[in-house]
């Protein structure tokens, strides 16, 4: 399924007047919101710019799933593009809302636009769900009104259960089959305008999917904080001293060796909390994991990987999507 900005009916309804909705948000004033189509990327300096779409809710179920040459032609808005509406006619069925969002912070404001020159905004959903448990949703839940969500938020929870578990890694050498082997430095500005791309990478598997890493036999759970820590009063990542033409000598700094122990090569500190001054608060307020033993803060986002003795035991962690 595939939905535009500009479809019929989607510049009204949703939560805003529009399925498309643009904001600006800074610390201690109303955020700024632009809804509807066309898309118009902020021009001022934001701390959060935001973009949401919702995608549409009936579905014409005698026109297929949209694999016929026409991905959005079996799908539209409500009437009043709200997703409590009523569906245009033909439209039998009502399908689960899918919503996107899209937050960047620490935006600096400018003039951007998307690489094909248009100011229409779209998106594709492919469904990777088990088999039968949308159908199971949308047989259970009614939409919830004008501006609320298709299910209800509440409505699910007799039919999902919240998957506190980090998703598993893959081994890298099977990961290869599934990516396209095509070289990337070959431009010096971004592309813009229709394009066609290589053709796609044929099935080379057996299985649907590949191993994970407790298949693999040489995988290690290791990992680097995915916190900046600060060095020199600077702001680092592990991937700036893994860039860096100094990284043998970054790596020799204990701190920096505990705080990114797979890209500093010391696998004897996996199990071991980051000895560095970490950034992990929204208002760039750095901490230590000493702080984070003393008040009990493992539930913050990413801590759990930069924190990992002192966390090893809290089973409520949380990482970056």
């Amino acid at each position: 399924m595939i939905a535009y900005s500009n479809q019929e009916r989607a510049d009204v309804g949703g939560e805003t007047g529009g399925n498309l909705l643009v904001e600006c948000c800074n610390d201690g004033e109303a955020c700024v919101t632009t809804s509807g189509n066309p898309l118009v990327f902020p021009r001022t300096r934001c701390g959060m710019m935001g973009l949401g779409f919702a995608m549409p809710t009936c579905w014409n179920t005698t026109a297929g799933i949209g694999d016929a040459g026409d991905p959005k032609g079996h799908v539209a808005y409500t009437l009043d593009g709200s997703v409590g509406g009523d569906c245009p006619p033909g439209y039998d069925a009502r399908i689960p809302q899918v919503q996107l969002f899209v937050r960047i912070h620490d935006y600096e404001g400018g003039k951007y636009m998307l690489s094909d020159k248009s100011d229409v905004f779209h998106m594709d959903f492919l469904n990777g769900w088990e088999k039968g448990k949308l159908e199971e949703i949308m047989a259970g839940c009614a939409p919830s009104g004008d501006s609320g969500y298709n299910p209800p938020c509440d409505c699910t929870e007799d039919f999902l259960t919240y998957n506190y578990a980090r998703g598993g890694a893959v081994c890298d050498k099977d990961v290869q089959k599934f990516i396209l082997n095509e070289e990337t430095a070959v431009v010096s500005k971004l592309p813009k305008g229709a394009c066609q791309g290589a053709e796609l990478v044929p099935r080379s598997w057996e299985a649907d999917n590949p191993p994970f890493d407790g298949e693999c036999g040489n995988q290690s759970d290791c990992a680097d904080s995915n916190l900046e820590f600060i060095y020199k009063k600077d702001r680092w990542n592990c991937g700036d001293v893994q860039d860096s033409d100094k990284r043998k000598k970054l790596c020799r700094n204990k701190k920096i060796k505990s705080h990114c122990p797979v890209i500093c090569e010391a696998e004897d500190l996996c199990e071991q909390d980051s000895k560095a001054k970490f950034v992990q608060d929204k208002n760039n307020k750095s901490t230590t994991c000493k702080m984070i033993k003393k008040k009990e803060r493992c539930h913050l986002v990413e801590v759990c990987g930069t924190c990992r003795k002192t966390c090893a035991s809290f089973d409520d962690c949380d990482y970056f999507d």
